[in-house]
């Protein structure tokens, strides 16, 4: 049995919805031997490379873009994390590692690629959209060391060949929807009143600006509606001003709750919006809302622009909402299904990519 070190930064609500799935089959398949950069509880499984944080200490962008701009340089970077890099060194020798992963993009792949350098084992990666759009730890180096480099959205993967056509060892995976936590339930809409529904972080890139103008926009048509809006985030403030009967706002929900919502609401809105140095990645609560049955209005930038416009509402133009009937509402969502069944079941999507990070044929 192969013997990998798994290194993810956050653990575990931060990671619940893709990189757990991973580390559970990873355990299930291989001799797993995991670490975490960041920790927000312990986890006997999980070996923490820093002091154990509060669940909340990383939600705050504000905070995390000063912390940039005070440590802004790689060499800074380097001494902060070179007792981690030693540790883990010395763990892999001393365990007989034979290939590192690093589950996410950014600190972790960093760590993984300074370790591989001292011990010579194998590192491979997964990448997400703002971990290479966004991050001041990635090289070119890094890319081309690793042994793969899995990629989680097509606007990424093209980004990068771009930027570096000699690279070779790039493998497009997305994270997928678990189709039995997911399963599909087609409905009928409520018509008079559309039940719309928006989980994620209130952050500019998720559009809540724009999730803003929808609303004044439905009002002033006379269409009726209630949205229920799930999160936490630096624009709460900006999203209380307009909170009414039909308005409304909720924390952030466990992943196991998603499911119930969105089946409880006509449609799911994602109007997101990309920045430079900021992108949406292939959102997992966009395929999680098609795989339940709740036709999806989003935008289609970053790593959305992949998903084929019969499969979703384009929030391009608001009058759409003037047209839509049930016809359309189960047409989209019917697509969408079939889109999840045939190019996003994690299931089959976590067996092929880690066959060929353990060597399987």
């Amino acid at each position: 049995m192969k013997r990998i070190l798994f290194i993810t930064s956050y653990w575990p609500q931060a990671t619940e919805t893709f990189i757990k799935a991973e580390y559970l089959y990873l355990k299930r398949t291989v001799d797993l031997h995991a670490f975490c950069v960041f920790p927000q509880e312990n986890d006997p499984d999980v070996k923490a490379l820093f002091p154990l944080k509060p669940q909340n200490a990383y939600k705050n962008s504000f905070i995390k873009s000063l912390i940039k701009s005070i440590i802004p340089s790689k060499m800074i970077q380097e001494k902060k994390y070179q007792i981690s890099i030693d540790r883990l060194s010395t763990y892999c020798e001393s365990n007989n590692i034979e290939h590192i992963y690093a589950a996410t993009g950014d600190i972790s792949s960093w760590l993984a690629f300074k370790t591989s350098n001292i011990t010579k084992i194998p590192f491979s990666v997964s990448l997400h959209a703002d971990d290479y759009f966004n991050s001041t730890l990635f090289s070119k180096d890094l890319l081309i060391s690793a042994k793969h480099v899995f990629v989680c959205n097509k606007e990424t993967s093209n980004q990068i060949k771009l930027d570096y056509p000699s690279i070779s060892n790039l493998l497009y995976f997305s994270h997928g929807v678990d189709l039995d936590l997911f399963d599909f339930k087609l409905r009928e809409s409520n018509l008079n009143c559309l039940r719309l529904l928006f989980i994620g972080r209130f952050v500019a890139k998720k559009g809540i600006h724009k999730l803003i103008e929808l609303h004044k926009y439905l009002t002033d048509h006379h269409i009726k509606h209630q949205f229920s809006i799930y999160g936490e985030g630096p624009l709460r403030a900006e999203l209380a001003k307009y909170q009414s009967q039909n308005f409304k706002l909720f924390s952030s929900v466990p992943h196991q709750s998603v499911k119930g919502i969105l089946q409880n609401h006509d449609l799911f809105v994602f109007p997101s919006i990309a920045y430079p140095k900021s992108r949406e990645g292939l959102s997992n609560i966009v395929l999680e809302s098609m795989a339940a049955g709740t036709t999806v209005a989003l935008s289609p930038s970053g790593g959305l622009k992949e998903l084929p416009p019969k499969t979703y509402i384009d929030l391009e133009e608001f009058s759409i909402f003037e047209r839509i009937n049930q016809e359309i509402l189960s047409k989209k969502s019917m697509e969408a299904r079939t889109l999840i069944e045939h190019k996003f079941n994690k299931k089959e999507l976590l067996i092929k990519k880690f066959h060929i990070l353990v060597g399987k044929k």
